[in-house]
């Protein structure tokens, strides 16, 4: 990773764009600043612990809101009605 400029984001930043869990990454990423550069290399070319976060988790709180049913889905229309 590089120094911090212009041009750079904070490891929650990329984290959250890659749609990792930040503190499952390694401490080199998270002690980091990321050039746009590095973060389209690692969109690119993912390295390993990128691979393994994306394919076994963790996953951030936000994925599993995702797969849950809505409570709309979960109830019928009539039980939602106010009465």
């Amino acid at each position: 990773m590089t120094s911090a400029n212009s041009q750079s984001m904070k490891p929650a930043t990329v984290a959250k764009k890659l749609g990792i869990y930040l503190p499952a990454t390694p401490q080199e990423f998270q002690d980091s600043v990321i050039s746009r550069a590095d973060f389209a290399e690692l969109q690119a070319n993912p390295p390993e612990w990128l691979a393994e976060l994306r394919r076994n988790g963790p996953h951030p709180v936000r994925w599993s809101r995702r797969s849950s049913t809505s409570p709309s889905a979960a109830w019928p229309a009539a039980a939602l009605k106010k009465r």
